[in-house]
């Protein structure tokens, strides 16, 4: 089985990649997936699936990213429409659909499947902690064996059947971005006559009439910083209901 690919990447293609054995069989469009390209392993997004592919030549897949899909059909057939509409690159249009920085933030999932007793303390230590806790990601076991070297010993447990281990995604740290406007609260005749009263040079009458020159609420930070008016100039034309 052969997947196509696309990847974050400025050209407008896709690449094909041999499904490993492990993955054939819950491998599906819309999978993040860890592929080989160039010299180096890039995140990819599965389109499609298919049984042969006229690349003489392929790679495999080197791991599943996520358990489920990231990108669902509809997502994958807007990328598509986007790429015809606007002449762009498929990946870049598939990877449109993803939240900035997803692909950077993963960890790895270990879950017990197997009741037996291992070899060394740190392993047992670990069957134990998953037979208590269930499922644990990385993050969580670096909190409950600190200073432990655990990760030798979950692939040695791998290895012998007794933990499973996927790589999954974990949300990115991204926060709305929040800027603060300024608009005037009174009517702008007013606000010539207050002009008028103040001192000269003054930043709070070149504050104000930034806000009056604006056709939208400008950033109230970059207005003020431009003026050399302070914050507590602008909290008091707050309270004052000038602002």
């Amino acid at each position: 089985m052969y997947a196509e690919v696309a990847l974050n990447i400025p050209v407008d293609k896709t690449f094909d990649y041999e499904v490993p054995p492990a993955l054939a069989d819950g491998l599906r469009p819309g999978h993040m997936v860890h592929v080989p390209f160039r010299t180096a392993a890039e995140p990819g997004i599965v389109i499609a699936l298919r049984e042969t592919t006229d690349v003489p030549q392929t790679k495999q897949i080197v791991d599943l990213l996520h358990p489920e899909p990231v990108v669902t059909s509809d997502r994958i057939n807007l990328a598509y429409a986007i790429r015809s509409a606007y002449l762009a690159p498929i990946g870049i249009c598939v990877w449109l659909m993803l939240p900035p920085g997803i692909a950077s933030h993963h960890d790895v999932k270990v879950s017990l499947i197997e009741q037996a007793i291992p070899g060394t303390e740190l392993q047992r230590e670990i069957v134990a902690l998953l037979k208590r806790r269930g499922a644990l990601r990385g993050r969580q076991l670096d909190l409950a064996l600190p200073g432990k070297h655990w990760r030798p010993a979950v692939d040695e447990l791998a290895a012998a059947g007794i933990v499973r281990q996927e790589t999954i995604l974990t949300p990115p740290r991204v926060r709305p971005k929040v800027v603060r406007t300024a608009m005037l609260a009174i009517e702008p005749d007013a606000i010539e006559r207050e002009l008028q009263a103040l001192a000269r040079p003054s930043r709070v009458a070149d504050l104000l009439e930034s806000v009056l020159a604006a056709e939208t609420p400008p950033d109230a930070e970059l207005s003020r910083k431009e003026t050399g008016a302070s914050r507590e100039q602008v909290d008091k034309l707050i309270e004052q209901g000038w602002l």
